[in-house]
């Protein structure tokens, strides 16, 4: 027989689907959270500010195995719904950096010769 992966946040064992029972998995079935310097699933309330740690949080819940895609969330884009296009901001104008420090584009060849 083939081993299946898991495919729950924090599980990925592989399993055979004739040894898996109702408590064969422990994982998170909500959605990672990371807000400012904290780290943690939606499901449960335990946050870390490191990676690494945020990696190592237990799962929250127990039950099956599963080896299928997770579902998409996001609903998929309507027709009817307008396609945002991507503004760039004019070449004169400020941009706001990560840092939130001001970069200025440098001047067009016409202020040059100026």
């Amino acid at each position: 027989m083939t081993k299946l992966r898991c495919r729950h946040n924090c599980c990925g064992n592989e399993f055979l689907e004739s040894e898996n029972t109702e408590n064969s998995c422990v994982y998170h079935p909500g959605t990672a959270v990371f807000h400012d310097a904290l780290k943690g699933w939606s499901c449960c309330q335990k946050r870390v500010r490191d990676f690494s740690d945020f990696l190592e949080i237990p799962g929250c819940t127990v039950g099956k195995h599963d080896h299928r895609e997770p579902v998409s969330v996001a609903p998929p884009p309507s027709a009817t719904q307008p396609k945002q296009q991507e503004v760039s901001p004019p070449s004169s104008a400020p941009v706001l950096c990560v840092d939130t420090c001001l970069l200025y584009t440098s001047p067009s060849p016409r202020d040059r010769t100026r």
